[in-house]
């Protein structure tokens, strides 16, 4: 009897566009069978079960409901942004419901599993389960590495005792090593969402001088910043709102077009409250749920926080600007290594969003170079999969 995979996710959108490809490969060398465990409905998500159904794998729902966006997932483990009350509802939460569940769901022991946090709300208590019960599991990272407000390194992404971590980069690899995983266990691979992902770029994108009428698109894109510890979130809500307000006469005068792109963990709703008020808010337009890529196919320019789509904004040859937490600065390497204009807040906004929409960056392919492994001899999904097929053999560890 073939050996067992059972992949977790916990992000109906990028954690299925990671896994899909990666099962593919494994189910195609017929060495594995695969199912999914999903924590989307932790997390105010639904499960993506049509999409594994396509190739023939089942996902099973760890909760049969959702849960409020943030009522319990919220807060990375010894993050300062997760008090104690909170961590105590994730607690019971755990021994109630999704400990045993999970536990069910588990049963017999895979060969291997393999997820995209180990560190994160149930992940932290997942792992330590897997450590006791001795079935190895294997890390394929989510997003960029970086050192988080109030979390030790020691408690940090990637710490949590992982056979193997999927790493997209040498720089990713770095991270992991200061984490105090050993080398033999990291192995930069690539990331699988990635592959192919040159072909979904425009083949030119337009010339600055087009037509000065048409408004350029600003997308911004917004994370949960104040999950990962850097503020609360009203503070994040009102960084929006700051930012908003300082380039609202670019977008009254046609010079741009606002678009807010949210994290799946994030409400349209309280973004909306935020601008009340604001005569920007009927011109902008708000995507919760709509997928990012066709997004960023036709940005002119692209606003982060903190987060991994800044990587993909510049894959697709967007103009990056980072925007400066208050606090904190840039966060990851984007404006330190010259990949990304930094806007901060020390200048008025507007002309700093006028100087970003005619920015190219000449670092931009030693960045991702970098960053993200990419082998033309082999995607990512291959060498993720060959690496958990490896550990599933008998006799591996």
């Amino acid at each position: 009897m073939p050996a067992e995979i059972v992949f977790l996710i916990s992000n109906d959108r990028h954690h299925p566009a990671m896994v899909e490809p990666v099962m593919r490969q494994i189910l195609e060398r017929g060495q594995a069978g695969c199912r999914v465990v999903s924590l989307c409905e932790l997390r105010g998500q639904t499960s993506p079960t049509d999409t594994f159904r396509r190739i023939g794998v089942d996902c099973r729902r760890v909760l049969p409901f959702h849960l409020r966006r943030g009522a319990v997932a919220r807060g990375v483990t010894a993050s300062k942004s997760v008090s104690g009350r909170h961590k105590h509802l994730q607690d019971l939460v755990w021994r109630l419901a999704v400990g045993p569940r999970l536990a069910a769901l588990l049963s017999p022991d895979p060969a291997v599993v393999v997820l995209p946090n180990d560190a994160a709300y149930p992940y932290d208590r997942l792992v330590r389960r897997l450590r006791r019960r001795k079935t190895p599991f294997v890390l394929l990272q989510e997003g960029i590495r970086f050192e988080l407000p109030g979390v030790p390194l020691s408690r940090a992404y990637g710490s949590g005792g992982a056979a193997a971590i999927a790493a997209w980069g040498d720089s990713s690899a770095g991270y992991f090593q200061s984490a105090g995983v050993e080398p033999q266990r990291i192995h930069v691979t690539g990331n699988p969402r990635f592959d192919g992902i040159e072909s979904l770029r425009p083949k030119q994108r337009p010339q600055k001088q087009a037509a000065i009428s048409e408004p350029k698109k600003l997308l911004v894109v917004t994370n949960p910043i104040d999950e990962q510890g850097f503020c609360s979130s009203d503070e994040k809500l009102a960084l929006v709102r700051r930012f908003a307000d300082e380039i609202t006469t670019l977008v009254e005068d046609r010079t741009l077009r606002l678009e807010l792109k949210l994290h799946a963990s994030e409400s349209a709703d309280d973004y909306r409250r935020a601008l009340a008020g604001s005569s920007i808010l009927s011109q902008l337009s708000i995507f919760e749920n709509e997928p990012l890529f066709p997004l960023l196919q036709s940005a002119d320019a692209v606003v982060i926080m903190a987060s991994t789509v800044g990587l993909e904004a510049l894959l697709f040859d967007v103009s990056l600007g980072v925007l400066e937490l208050p606090g904190t600065g840039f966060v990851f390497d984007y404006v330190r290594d010259g990949a990304a204009i930094g806007l901060t807040w020390s200048r008025p906004m507007a002309p700093q969003v006028l100087a970003l929409l005619d920015y190219h960056s000449s670092d931009t392919a030693r960045f991702l170079m970098k960053h993200l492994h990419r082998s033309p001899d082999r995607p990512a999904s291959e060498a993720v999969a060959l690496l958990i097929v490896d550990l599933a053999s008998p006799g591996a560890g």
